[in-house]
């Protein structure tokens, strides 16, 4: 009798207990970099009159999709155009240009580039680009960086402090593993 009453509380606790549900995949680091410039472009007070016309996204995806225009086909009413009909319908040109540094270009990009992003997936690029950030952002530009624990943010941080520029946290988010990364948004300080 008292094997049958064990037996049987084992088969309700097997009924009880839930099945387990696999585990949300984690946000790819990219998605939360776009995200992060949806957050900020809808932000008031970083909104208002800013209106970028340069904006310079290293690196990408493999695909060649642009985080950039992730960002503003998903906050403009015309996303279900394709990326570049929907760019000239809003009067604004986008052009990819493959290139392994960015000094080839920063003699006519110096203090002019409104939004600089640096994608994750090039994130061993940061130390190449650091040296010129301040130079490349125009007076109100912004520079965009997603960064892990391991990227050392407070020491980045630093060094950019160093140059000119103020950083403020856009969002942060744990994804995968308990690995958290946060996007970072450096602007020169107000003189």
């Amino acid at each position: 009798m008292a094997a049958d009453i064990v037996e049987n509380e084992e088969v309700v606790k097997g009924a009880q207990q839930e099945p387990q549900l696999p585990e949300d995949k984690p946000e790819p680091p990219r998605e939360l970099l776009a995200d992060a410039l949806r957050k900020d472009a809808s932000h008031p007070v970083f909104s208002k009159g800013f209106s970028p016309t340069l904006c310079l996204e290293l690196g990408g995806a493999a695909d060649g999709d642009s985080l950039l225009e992730q960002a503003a086909l998903t906050t403009r009413p015309v996303c279900f155009l394709s990326r570049s009909h929907a760019f000239r319908m809003n009067d604004h040109s986008s052009l990819a240009v493959l290139s392994d540094r960015i000094n080839c270009f920063l003699p006519r990009l110096l203090n002019k580039v409104d939004v600089l992003l640096l994608s994750p997936d090039s994130n061993d690029q940061n130390a190449i680009i650091l040296p010129f950030i301040s130079r490349l952002l125009a007076p109100k530009g912004r520079y965009y960086v997603l960064l892990s624990a391991e990227d050392k943010p407070v020491e980045l941080c630093r060094q950019m402090g160093k140059k000119g520029l103020v950083s403020r946290e856009v969002i942060s988010k744990q994804c995968g593993h308990g690995e958290t990364f946060s996007v970072f948004c450096f602007t020169h300080k107000n003189k």
